[in-house]
């Protein structure tokens, strides 16, 4: 059986070194059809590893009931990894994060593991088990491992995902045990902890996430875990992106490229997430937990190498000249010596959007140098500040034996010089100022700036090359090895495989060829021998024709927003989506309400998560809840005298996905209560305890042992002498802590999230309450963030109180219910009520991806040909415009080509579809 073993250096296979350049790859947001050229990019970005999060939601539906097929067929797809000879790391879980509704977890855990997710708790344990166990029946085969004529491509498992917890003890009780469960149930290969050190598990390989400061962390790492290699584990190009918010700004190309090269001066393996990018399907989405509407777009994370439509971005021309000479040499990097790191200028962090901490400081006008050494040879890397304006960007390196070498990085923001290697046969590159692309057979590839001096010496028979104008490249034999030169226009026109070079091209197709450019009239093909040819360029692919509805027809809601469809069932009281059998969407209330004289109310929506259209006798009239266009938890109704239907729209729009909060409820789960605004005193901080929150609540994120909240509480006093309830409201936290009444815990405050807190008439007692928050931070600085955010409100009534309750579950109506639309146009009857829509049209294939265009709708849900896509969210009821995203893919392996196509809409407030398109990209 192979052995796959971890040292300071690499992972290795029965001692053969592996050099680990990775990029997720998430067959869960890629049509199955699909996997196999984004398999075969990932190749040809110089990738030789693939990470895939599994999502245990998606996989396990229902507990005990699981799904391995069709576009969830895992198996299929680490084999799909193999056939491309891409290794693969699993992240496993159970938590896998990815901005899905609460990381992945599955919804049926809760209410009973509400507040024991991600923990070692018991009930949570047990299905964790489960789930981990029926997984590893399916993969456990597939690892590189196993006994086989050909080895599996997994080569590691990333067990858990961003635990940041400083818990020991927990950490041990949790992790420990996921780790033995996966040891148990058959995996052999190594399990990464991403962890960040928060925590760590014996046996384990502690790996980092993010994407700033590189260099200090990765070295830090290193001398902290001197037995293991450094990785990134997650590196992401921005954060996620989330409704109602511009789309985050990543890191460009340039400052990708420089981050991959601090990671490989550091001797540390990475992971590039994503790779590809696409959408949460369906309604997978969660919220971030930075806000309590950070709900995440429906594609969140748009920044990656490839678009949603598997097409290559800037990014992707940035991975792939670092990837690929990082895999063309794996001996080097795993060859270097581990404690040698010599001092070197501290890098300046780019100023790359909200990733970072700390505020970049001022660029440095200056190169910084970073020499690594090891058996298999040296490289210099050489990084130029950012942004590149005024920077110093050529000079002279003074090597150790007291030569020079010129370097000249033009508008690269990194270069490097590979030395003292063995490239082929009896070939050893002494050194060369040209970045080094990568190697195919005898066939060395590099690059720099047009009209740069290039200086190479091969077994010490040196050779000064001038890089090519553009369009050009040039090809010279050099002891026994062909070098080809480009320039740093032309490089992004160079694809590397195993047979040789391809110069002149936009890329190579999944079945190996070369696609044109158009900028090159010839390519060239420089074999892995050496051999040059040049031919005409390939025919260009026809494009695709532009699309056009054939036909638009609706149906309405009115059977449901007027509270009159049979398909309402009686239920006793308001409860969550999840207990009501709807999880996931949407879900419809109706509340049967008699008052005799007509009146206004405020209506308090406290129990609700995490907006409600509301309807009475069938008219729309507010939207509680969170969200842009919703009007918060208290809404003004007016209620007509005598009896009525009052119709609730509900929907979910995502659980936490990350952090304390996961696990909320969601629906109409308390009653709609009529409520006033409760004056309480102005809170004051008093003096008490520091309490410890871990010794409360474990796992806590963000955490350590032995954190403990500020000696001075935010203390309000609460004399309610009615027997009613009071909702304390937080509308956001800053800072995480502790609530209390009465001295004792209550709640944990969570960053970012609104809380309500409902306190019954028992609780608060006919004596003076005390209402208390502990901060972890300075109390003194944090209590006016607090005395602006928190208010009370007191529930005089429920206003169903003598009325009755039921529900019906949303789903797309039947193809009856549809009637013709004369044209997209003609649906503007339906404005203000939720409607669906059903389009039809033919697409026949070609080149450039199919997008629709949702512009002119409001929000909603996207089904194409049967599959549920995605949400959309492009305007409020108002019409105004929502970012960051108008644009969805529609996906070529989901389109009929000799048939129509049927895209159907549903539109929470019934827009006209006459502003869509289709767009071709």
């Amino acid at each position: 059986m192979p052995v796959i073993a971890a040292d300071a250096h690499s992972f290795s296979i029965d001692g053969h070194r592996l050099w680990l350049a990775s990029g997720v790859v998430p067959y869960h947001r890629v049509p199955r059809q699909a996997w196999d050229q984004r398999l075969a990019m990932a190749r040809l970005a110089g990738l030789n590893c693939v990470e895939t999060p599994v999502v245990w939601a998606l996989h396990e539906p229902r507990p005990g009931k699981f799904a391995f097929d069709g576009e969830l067929d895992l198996p299929a797809y680490l084999r799909a990894a193999a056939a491309r000879k891409l290794s693969v790391i699993v992240r496993v879980g159970p938590y896998v994060g990815e901005a899905f509704d609460m990381g992945g977890l599955p919804p049926w855990l809760l209410p009973a593991a509400a507040h024991k997710l991600r923990s070692s708790a018991p009930e949570f344990l047990a299905a964790a088990s489960r789930f981990l166990s029926t997984l590893c029946d399916k993969i456990r085969d597939l690892q590189a491992t196993q006994t086989r004529k050909a080895a599996g491509p997994i080569v590691a498992v990333v067990s858990e995902f961003q635990w940041y917890c400083g818990d020991p003890k927990q950490a041990q009780d949790y992790l420990g045990e996921l780790s033995r469960y996966l040891r148990e149930y058959g995996i052999t290969v190594p399990i990464i902890g991403s962890h960040n050190l928060f925590a760590s598990v014996e046996g384990e390989i502690d790996a980092w996430s993010g994407a700033h400061h590189l260099q200090a962390n990765m070295r830090q790492l290193r001398d902290m875990r001197p037995d293991r290699p450094p990785m990134v584990i997650s590196l992401p190009l921005s954060e996620p992106a989330s409704v109602g918010r511009p789309a985050p700004t990543p890191l460009s190309p340039d400052a990708l490229m420089r981050t991959l090269g601090e990671c490989l001066a550091a001797g540390a393996q990475f992971n590039v997430a994503p790779f590809a990018a696409g959408p949460n399907p369906g309604f997978m989405g969660g919220r971030l937990a930075d806000a309590p509407d950070a709900f995440a777009a429906a594609t969140p994370y748009p920044a990656a190498p490839l678009d949603d439509a598997g097409a290559p971005t800037p990014h992707f021309h940035a991975l792939r000249r670092v990837a690929t000479f990082a895999t063309s040499f794996p001996a080097v990097f795993a060859g270097f010596t581990p404690g040698d790191f010599p001092a070197a200028l501290a890098l300046e962090t780019p100023a790359a959007g909200p990733l970072s901490a700390k505020k970049a400081r001022p660029s440095a006008t200056s190169v910084s140098i970073v020499e690594r050494r090891g058996g298999q040879g040296s490289v210099i890397f050489i990084f130029a500040p950012l942004p590149p304006a005024e920077a110093q960007r050529r000079g002279t390196i003074l090597l150790r034996d007291g030569s020079t070498l010129p370097f000249d990085l033009g508008r690269q923001p990194l270069g490097w010089i590979l030395m003292n290697t063995h490239l082929v046969d009896r070939a050893v590159l002494d050194y060369c100022n040209l970045s080094i692309v990568g190697l195919t057979g005898r066939t060395l590839v590099c690059y720099g700036p047009a009209g740069a001096p290039g200086v190479l010496s091969i077994n010490g028979a040196a050779l000064e090359i001038i890089v090519p104008e553009t369009p050009g490249y040039h090809v010279q034999e050099h002891e026994g090895v062909t070098l080809v030169v480009l320039n740093e226009d032309t490089v992004d026109t160079a694809y590397i495989d195993p047979q040789g070079v391809w110069i002149g091209v936009s890329g190579v197709s999944p079945d190996h060829d070369p696609l044109p450019h158009p900028d090159f009239k010839k390519f060239a093909r420089v074999t892995h021998t050496g051999k040059l040819s040049v031919g005409p360029a390939p025919a260009a692919l026809k494009p695709r024709p532009r699309v056009a509805a054939v036909e638009w027809a609706a149906a309405s809601t009115d059977d449901l927003t007027s509270g009159a469809s049979e398909r309402f069932a009686s239920i006793e009281a308001p409860d969550t989506m999840q207990a009501l059998g709807s999880p996931l969407g949407y879900g419809w209330y109706r509340m049967h309400h008699k008052h005799a004289p007509a009146r206004t109310v405020k209506a308090g929506f406290f129990d609700l998560a995490d907006r409600a259209h509301v309807f009475i006798d069938g008219k729309a009239v507010a939207v509680a809840g969170q969200g842009p266009g919703a009007q918060g938890d208290v809404v003004p109704l007016s209620l007509p005298a005598g009896e009525h239907s009052v119709v609730f729209l509900v929907d979910n729009m995502g659980r936490t996905s990350e952090g304390n909060a996961m696990g909320e409820p969601k629906g109409l789960y308390g009653p709609v209560c009529v409520v006033a605004p409760l004056k309480v005193a102005a809170p004051k901080l008093e003096v008490a305890p520091p309490i410890e929150p871990l010794s409360y609540r474990s796992p806590i994120f963000g955490l350590d042992e032995g954190d403990v909240t500020d000696g001075r509480r935010l203390t309000w006093k609460l004399q309610h002498r009615r027997k009613s309830g009071v909702t304390f409201v937080i509308d956001r936290s800053p800072c995480t802590g502790l609530v209390l009444l009465n001295n004792e815990p209550i709640a944990v405050l969570s960053r970012g999230t609104r809380h309500r807190i409902s306190l019954t008439a028992d609780q608060i007692g006919k004596q003076t309450a005390t209402l208390q928050l502990a901060l972890v931070g300075d109390a003194e600085s944090l209590a006016p963030s607090f005395r602006e955010s928190v208010e009370f409100w007191e529930s005089e009534q429920a206003l169903a109180a003598k009325g009755s309750w039921a529900f019906a579950r949303w789903e797309p109506p039947a193809a009856s219910k549809f009637r013709p639309l004369a044209s997209a146009k003609a649906a503007s009857a339906f404005k203000g009520k939720p409607v669906w829509y059903r389009c039809r049209f033919r697409s026949d294939p070609g080149a450039g991806a199919l997008y629709f265009d949702a512009s002119g709708l409001s929000k909603g849900q996207l089904y194409l040909n049967g599959r549920n896509l995605c949400r959309y969210f492009v305007t409020t009821r108002a019409g105004k415009p929502v970012p960051p995203q108008t644009l969805h893919v529609l996906p070529d392996a989901w389109l009929a080509t000799a048939e129509l196509n049927e895209l159907l809409i549903f539109d929470e407030h019934g827009c006209p579809p006459d502003k869509t398109r289709f767009v071709i990209s």
